[in-house]
């Protein structure tokens, strides 16, 4: 049997797990699916801070994004200006660069390694 074929353990069990798959799928996630597909329910969940949402991009550029289209244009101006200010206090002293705050300045780090 070729590997994309095999989605189960064991050979026995694909019906009782293609069944599970389904009534996940059915009843949790697409549901959660189509509620964020809403910007303004995906803004929500982004805001909340109990929410497990990976944080690849600062809040406020993602609010930016999402309000673009809806928000008033001031409103747009002074996100963006809280996200400049955010970046630019992230701008480190030793390289020049935007660091990790948590994991410090790369280049210093790269310097006491070779030292």
């Amino acid at each position: 049997m070729p590997f994309r074929e095999r989605w189960t353990l064991r050979e026995d069990n694909g019906l009782t797990c293609g069944e599970a798959l389904a009534r996940v799928l059915h009843e949790d996630t697409v549901p959660q699916i189509l509620h964020l597909l809403d910007r303004s329910n995906l803004l929500q969940e982004c805001r909340h801070p109990a929410m497990p949402v990976v944080r690849l991009v600062p809040l406020t550029r993602v609010e930016i994004l999402l309000r673009v289209d809806d928000a008033p244009r001031d409103e747009i101006e002074s996100l963006e200006r809280a996200e400049d200010a955010i970046h630019a206090a992230r701008i480190c002293q030793t390289c020049d660069a935007a660091c990790q705050p948590v994991r410090g300045c790369v280049v210093a780090r790269n310097r006491q390694a070779s030292a």
